[in-house]
């Protein structure tokens, strides 16, 4: 494989992740993640191709070093802005608040109702996912000859999307179709000189897009089967612990309210429900 295919290739294997990147739409909603998922795969991917572009690349420690120590300046200026030094430097403030994001915000992600509110340090979690996956795409489409190589980081991405916001609202049909062809484009765009041109190759990979999303939710393993979700036990175990009541409610100071509280309340103020309505709201 050609050092120019190996750069090529950086390009799909980082729109691969960015797609991948977006599953996280059930988790946090699309408003508040498109920000997020792009910063997370323009930084990391600029900073590796700059690095390769030297004749003689740069050791793989510089750029994992630089890529990493780049997350927490980013990070404050786009999501903790708030606490950050002139808006944009970080500060320890900034610093405690990400690192107790990075530590919980799994833990907020598995207790809570999706979505869960766009707070910067829950938005964090799919920013350093992401994060990771783009550098992992970028340093392996550029230091391995490994055709499907740079298509693992964006299929981790999107496992740890899809396993997060397995009860969340919408869809991610579409993402994984966008996952499945750039994924084959970036594979192709790595194979050997005799793969087929671009005339023929784009039509193939939209085909593919669309059978993936066509055929994947209805195979034999999968049709008629809910998505496993790993917020389940932990919601479980929660309620548990608190009674029975829904702690998802309380998580993140989100305005809902558990049904029963809502009808007595609507009650109370219009006289029009009787607390024991189970009628639609």
């Amino acid at each position: 494989m050609t050092r120019r295919r190996q750069v090529v290739s950086a390009l799909p294997s980082a729109l691969t992740v960015a797609v991948a990147g977006l599953a996280f739409h059930r988790v946090f909603g699309w408003r508040a993640l498109l920000p997020v998922v792009a910063v997370a795969v323009l930084v990391p991917s600029v900073i590796v191709l700059l690095l390769a572009a030297r004749r003689r690349p740069w050791p793989l420690w510089t750029s994992l070093l630089l890529a990493v120590g780049c997350f927490p300046p980013v990070v404050s200026a786009t999501l903790f802005r708030a606490h950050a030094a002139f808006g944009f430097l970080p500060s320890a403030a900034t610093l405690r608040e990400m690192a107790g994001g990075l530590r919980d915000s799994w833990k907020v992600t598995l207790t809570t109702l999706l979505p869960v509110a766009d707070r910067p340090d829950v938005l964090v979690l799919a920013s350093a996912v992401v994060w990771l996956g783009a550098l992992a795409a970028a340093e392996t489409a550029l230091r391995t000859r490994l055709v499907t190589a740079p298509i693992v980081p964006a299929l981790g991405v999107l496992a740890v999307a899809l396993l997060l916001g397995a009860d969340g609202p919408g869809s991610n049909r579409v993402v994984a179709s966008g996952v499945v062809a750039l994924a084959a484009l970036a594979a192709w765009a790595r194979a050997s000189a005799r793969v087929p041109s671009l005339a023929i190759g784009a039509p193939a990979l939209v085909g593919l897009a669309l059978l993936a999303g066509a055929i994947g939710p209805n195979l034999p393993l999968v049709a008629h089967r809910a998505p496993y979700d790993p917020r389940r036990p932990h919601l479980r175990t929660a309620a548990g612990r608190t009674g029975g009541r829904e702690p998802a409610r309380r998580g993140l100071g989100m305005a809902a309210e558990p049904r029963d509280a809502a009808v007595h309340r609507a009650g109370g103020e219009s006289g029009e429900l009787a607390a024991g309505d189970s009628g639609p709201l």
